[in-house]
Formats: C-alpha cells, structure tokens, sequence
C-alpha cells in the first residue's frame, strides 16, 4: 500500500498486487491503465466533490457568477479548468432559468404596490432600458449575448435575465443568447485565470 505523487499531480494511493496484470481505477478525474497495479488518485475524493459544489454555488451569486466562481474554482480549490469550466457554466445558468420563468408574474406582483423591492425593481429596468434600447431594437434577442459575455461588474446572466423581462424577451427566445455568453464569458474568463496562474508560477 504506496501513498505517493501520481498522474496529473494528483496524490495516488497504489495497491500493488504481484501477478496482476490488468488495471482498475477508480478518479476523480479521469481513469488511469498503466498494466500493472489499480490506483485510486486523489484520495479525499468527498473534499474533491464539496469543492465542486461549493464552485456550482459561488457560481450562482448575483455579483460573482461566473467571474468569481471559476478563479475561485482553479486557485483556492485547485481544481482543473476542464472542471470548473463545465460546473460555473450550469451553475451560472440556473438562476437565468428559474428568473426567466418567475420574473414575468414576480416582476407584475412586485411593482403593483409600493415596497422596497418593487421599488428596486422599477429603477433597475428604468436604468436597463435607457443604457440598452437601441441595442436589443437592433439586435433583438441577440443583445442578451452581449449582456453576459462581458464579464464585468453590472452585467452576467442575473442582469440579462432581468433585462429580457424588461424587453418582454419569452423565455424561448432568451435562453440560447444567455447561455451563449455564459459560455463566452466562461472561457474568458478561464483563460485569463490559466494565464494569471502560469505568470504567477
């Protein structure tokens, strides 16, 4: 029974048994055959899925979403871009999913009477729809791409979801160009955190 440093990085912990010649594993990220031996890498296999979790979650947050999420993902956690990538994109698009679908009879209810949130609600249409008539009457539905594939303070999927409510976007149509810039903005986002890491190194 060998603990040791073991493919991709990961701690290996080895089984050797003499004789054996066809390889199992068990990984958290990928199976590895060498002929030999089975090997079961990274051995805090639930520490592995918690990270993942907790990276789906920060993903998910208003201000964060998927800017936050994957450096967090890739320099706390130190999971794989191959990993986090796919997780902060989902997790990213859940809350599109559920205010797509809540907003247009939320949205009605909250702004019927006077209340903090309404009030709230009002300004940042108000705000959204000054800053982007022009675009979502020229590009239409297209311009929720734009929305979330920058990503920067103020804008991401919570604002496009809210942004297509005040353009009266139905869900059909809204949901391909959010996911698009959730995919777009992902991969920047990816990649600059790749290249802070290997200047940092």
């Amino acid at each position: 029974l060998v603990l040791s440093r073991g493919y991709y990085g990961f701690e290996c912990l080895s089984i050797s048994y003499p004789g054996f010649e066809t390889l199992h594993a068990v990984c958290t990220a990928s199976i590895v055959w060498d002929g030999r031996r089975p090997t079961l890498t990274n051995g805090s296999f639930e520490s592995t899925c918690m990270d993942y979790i907790f990276t789906f979650l920060w993903s998910m947050t208003p201000v964060g979403e998927l800017r936050l999420a994957i450096p967090i993902g890739m320099q706390r956690y130190d999971l794989p871009w191959y990993g986090v990538l796919p997780v902060a994109i989902i997790g990213n698009l859940v809350p599109a999913l559920f205010w797509l679908l809540a907003l247009p009879r939320l949205g009605r209810f909250l702004t019927s009477f006077s209340n903090p949130l309404g009030k709230f609600l009002l300004w940042r249409s108000e705000h959204l729809r000054r800053r982007n008539a022009q675009r979502f009457h020229r590009h239409g539905a297209l311009a929720l791409t734009a929305l979330v594939a920058i990503p920067l303070p103020m804008t991401g999927v919570w604002t496009a979801s809210l942004a297509a409510w005040v353009f009266e976007v139905p869900f059909r149509r809204a949901l391909p160009p959010i996911a698009l810039g959730a995919v777009i903005a992902g991969a920047i986002v990816t990649g600059l955190t790749s290249l802070g890491i290997f200047v940092a190194k």
